[in-house]
């Protein structure tokens, strides 16, 4: 298997774990979120820039944005949803973000465990994990 496969299967020290229950899917969940991460991270190494990943952002409120990337003028906020369809409602930290960055937000993006690219707006791009 060249890639991971979110939804079945994720190695596991010596062997293969089927997650199941409301326990395992949380451990599933924070699994996405970290592969996701580890491609920015690769991503961002690769193009030798001095950027910066923030794992998280949250407001007082309590709004909430994954991780935020920092290139030096702009702030690009990403929201990782394991699941495969994202709504608007789904997204409202990253909207908070945008709301409150507004200037320095010119690219977001949402990373799902999706199979196709859509548009939740002009400005937010939902994108399949496996084409990180």
């Amino acid at each position: 298997m060249s890639t991971l496969d979110i939804n079945l299967l994720v190695t596991h020290n010596a062997g293969v774990v089927r997650f199941e229950g409301d326990k395992d899917r949380r451990d599933l969940l924070k699994l996405f979120e970290h592969a996701v991460i580890l491609e920015f991270i690769r991503g961002i190494r690769s193009l030798n820039e001095d950027y910066k990943l923030y794992y998280y952002w949250r407001t007082a409120g309590g709004a909430e944005v994954d991780c935020v990337i920092e290139t030096g003028a702009l702030l690009i906020p990403i929201e990782m949803k394991a699941s495969s369809r994202v709504t608007l409602s789904d997204v409202r930290g990253l909207l908070s973000f945008i709301n409150s960055y507004e200037g320095k937000t010119e690219q977001v993006f949402v990373v799902t465990n999706g199979r196709v690219s859509e548009k939740l707006s002009d400005m937010i791009p939902v994108i399949p994990w496996k084409y990180l």
